[in-house]
């Protein structure tokens, strides 16, 4: 379906400006079309693709780009082989989100699963039936000589499938200025992911335990067992695998040259009040916060006044609207169906910031102009 999202791209971009909002929605597009195939296979999603792809051409010629996007969005009046659960056509067409509830949905179980999956591999090997039908392992990388390890998907994933958690420590605006080495955070740091939203998430290993404890005690105890054993043990790639064994996104590698990228990253927030406190020790990511933020239930007694009018005053300061029990991270998402191979991530670096900064020799990218959509103000 690549041709499809490149017309798609090019009939928005003759009516859009604000180029950074355009490839968010091109990005968003891909991911609902990416949960339609999972949900109810290709070539469902190709047909919807190729009647969107049409309607956003028709309306692109006299429509403004929300009216156009309406438009393109109004196939699902004629897509009821689809039958999706909680939205009705009509609803998506009303409803801007609709189209994010359905990834939202389609990627929650599977989110669920992985978890599930990782609670279970130690004791147990009925992971291996009802859990996910792959796992994921470190080996020497095909993708060059100096790329080292990449991480092996071991079975089959569909197209569209969560296959792998981007695990860290999730830093929100306004705590921008406490990531280490700010403002010049990316020096020695390869592990950073910006988010649309503009959350970073920091996946080195070599963490400073207090960054990521948020007074939850399950959450806590489980990341300091884990980077106390691998600074034991000297393996300090091990951290976050050792929370998660999905949690290998921060080591998955760019596509070498003449390569495509066969994962895509998602934004995902952990809701600790949906999740059984079983899984919770299994989430891969941790929410930086100088307010510790306690609630009851799970997450422990108290102080909670004071840390709902922290969040409250810093949200409406930093237009927030995330909520305390959410923990932002990422997963990544299977472009096509993939057997036992290597993933490949496109890194989409800024192509302002490699003018100034020599790119690596290993790096190119294969699209340029959704690179600078992307890092557009």
């Amino acid at each position: 379906m690549r041709r499809l999202w490149t017309r798609l791209v090019d009939t928005l971009s003759e009516r859009q400006t604000n180029w950074r909002e355009l490839q968010h929605q091109r990005d968003n597009m891909q991911l609902f079309l990416l949960a339609v195939s999972y949900e109810k296979g290709f070539e469902q999603a190709r047909a919807l693709a190729q009647e969107i792809v049409s309607s956003a051409e028709q309306a692109t010629r006299a429509s403004s780009p929300l009216l156009m996007f309406r438009r393109a969005l109004s196939v699902w009046k004629h897509s009821a082989s689809l039958e999706m659960k909680t939205d009705s056509p009509q609803h998506i067409l009303d409803d801007q989100g609709a189209q994010s509830r359905l990834i939202e949905r389609v990627n929650a179980r599977q989110v669920h699963n992985l978890l599930a999956a990782a609670a279970s591999m130690p004791t147990s090997a009925s992971a291996a039936t009802s859990g996910p039908a792959f796992t994921l392992s470190l080996r020497p990388s095909q993708s060059n000589v100096n790329a080292g390890y990449g991480v092996i998907l071991n079975g089959h994933a569909r197209m569209g499938s969560v296959v792998a958690f981007y695990p860290g420590i999730a830093y929100r605006v306004r705590h921008w200025t406490s990531i280490p080495g700010y403002p010049y955070i990316t020096a020695q740091n390869p592990y950073l992911f910006a988010r649309y939203d503009r959350v970073i998430v920091d996946a080195n290993p070599n963490l400073e335990v207090s960054r990521g404890l948020m007074n939850i005690p399950i959450l806590d105890h489980a990341l300091e067992s884990v980077v106390r054993h691998t600074r034991q043990t000297e393996s300090l790639h091990e951290c976050w695998v050792g929370l998660n064994p999905y949690a290998l996104g921060h080591r998955v590698n760019h596509p070498p040259r003449g390569r495509e990228a066969n994962v895509m990253p998602c934004a995902w927030n952990f809701d600790l009040q949906r999740l059984e406190p079983s899984l919770l020790s299994f989430i891969p990511n941790r929410l930086f916060t100088k307010y510790r933020q306690l609630s009851s239930g799970i997450l422990g007694p108290t102080s909670m006044l004071w840390s709902r009018f922290r969040h409250w005053f810093d949200s409406l300061r930093h237009q927030d609207n995330m909520s305390l029990t959410e923990i932002p991270g990422v997963v990544l998402i299977a472009l096509r169906d993939l057997q036992d191979e290597e993933l490949f991530l496109n890194y989409r670096y800024n192509p302002a910031a490699l003018e100034r900064l020599q790119a690596p020799s290993w790096y190119w990218q294969p699209d340029q102009e959704a690179a600078k959509r992307r890092w557009s103000s």
